[in-house]
């Protein structure tokens, strides 16, 4: 078949993106040698300064390196700079099919040679890959690179798993900076008892001896306990065992707990509805067909979502953070007095492990408000499971609150 279309356009791109990235570690042709470790890796300055800043300054910008056949990289290894040569020769790159700390080391080479997009890209994609055994290591990355959306990622992830972050084991051997940007926060969702015996743990590996600094880093450290939130039975028990806390401050703590709550995760209990979009809520999960949008479920408006029926994702509204909630409410809508609905309602902190909060409700109309008890919430689904007349689900004007 002939290159040539009607339009008398040729496109042989393909091509050249196969004959370039063909010359990838290829020595036939190459004029400049790069010694990474005990390796050896043939690679072509044109390709490369036209590719990249960093190798356009380093192999044409009059420095040593431009005179040299050979070019010395350091503070990496082979794998992940031949990783970063195939990105330049082919811009692309199959992060799904790496290790994470594989792609950690990518991103710090990207770093190095100022590859703003790959690093974006990287960024990116790790941002959803946060899990328990690799938060410490992407806490750790994101806080010495500046990643803001990264670390945005790991706080979140750490809000919703609290009681998991603590208890594993990288919790006693993490820099104190680490321990504060996790529990100097009031969305964390553990028992006050279990931070203060995370950070019991954490001066026993830390703190060794009397030295000032031991001291000023023990202070540090136990400022990040609200002794009011643990109740009288652990305050007496072990916080005062532990000797880590006067007599007075468990006075003071018992105190408090005679006009306040004590007891429960320092999430704030909101005493209006959070379920709208100027506090950053959002409807992930519903049919919209009489809108432009399913967020008008909380913009005040009366219009519905809807879905059908059976379903098991629902009417999912997302909030803009984690709060206590311990009141839903919404309007099952209807085109006639004659119409109602069965459903259920749960609720997630990180939209996976989801609690269902109360029993299955059946043959109800108009305006709904589910009670349960209060517990960390961000994610809410609204789930028909029957409707008297068809097999639609609609509910409008749903609100949350404490």
């Amino acid at each position: 078949m002939s290159a040539a279309n009607s339009e008398g356009k040729v496109n042989h791109v393909c091509e050249l993106l196969k004959n370039i990235s063909g010359l990838l570690e290829n020595s036939e042709n190459a004029d400049v040698t790069f010694l990474v470790g005990e390796a050896k890796i043939p690679a072509h300055r044109n390709i490369l300064a036209c590719q990249s800043e960093y190798f356009r300054s380093m192999l044409y910008g009059g420095l040593r390196e431009g005179s040299e056949k050979e070019v010395k990289i350091r503070d990496t290894n082979p794998d992940t700079f031949r990783r970063l040569l195939r990105y330049f020769y082919t811009r692309k790159l199959s992060l799904g099919q790496m290790e994470i700390d594989v792609i950690l080391d990518l991103f710090k080479l990207a770093h190095l040679f100022q590859e703003e997009k790959l690093q974006m890209e990287i960024e990116l994609y790790l941002e959803s890959r946060v899990c328990i055994e690799n938060f410490y290591e992407m806490l750790d990355n994101a806080s010495l690179y500046s990643l803001q959306k990264l670390l945005s990622a790991c706080l979140t992830f750490s809000d919703a798993h609290t009681v998991e972050v603590i208890q594993c084991h990288d919790f006693i051997t993490a820099p104190i900076e680490r321990i504060e940007q996790i529990l100097a926060r009031n969305t964390v969702t553990a028992p006050e008892i279990e931070i203060f015996k995370a950070v019991q743990r954490w001066l026993a590996q830390h703190i060794m001896g009397e030295r000032e600094r031991d001291h000023n880093g023990k202070e540090r450290i136990l400022k990040l306990v609200q002794l009011a939130m643990i109740d009288e039975m652990g305050l007496l028990t072990t916080v005062r065992e532990s000797k880590l806390f006067g007599p007075n401050d468990i006075l003071d703590a018992l105190s408090v707990q005679k006009t306040t709550t004590f007891g429960a995760p320092r999430i704030e209990s909101p005493t209006e509805n959070v379920a709208t979009l100027d506090k950053g809520a959002l409807v992930i999960t519903a049919d919209y067909s009489f809108a432009s949008t399913p967020n008008v479920l909380i913009d005040g408006s009366r219009t519905s979502v809807k879905h059908r029926i059976p379903s098991s994702e629902g009417i999912t509204v997302k909030l803009g953070r984690i709060y206590t909630i311990g009141v839903v409410g919404f309007t099952l809508w209807h085109f006639s007095c004659e119409i109602d609905y069965s459903y259920y309602v749960e609720t997630s902190i990180d939209g996976q492990k989801w609690t269902r909060v109360d029993r299955m409700v059946e043959h109800q109309r108009s305006e709904q408000i589910v009670r349960f008890p209060e517990h960390p919430v961000r994610y809410i689904r609204v789930v028909g499971t029957a409707c008297s007349e068809g097999d639609e689900f609609y509910i409008s004007r749903f609100h949350c609150f404490s």
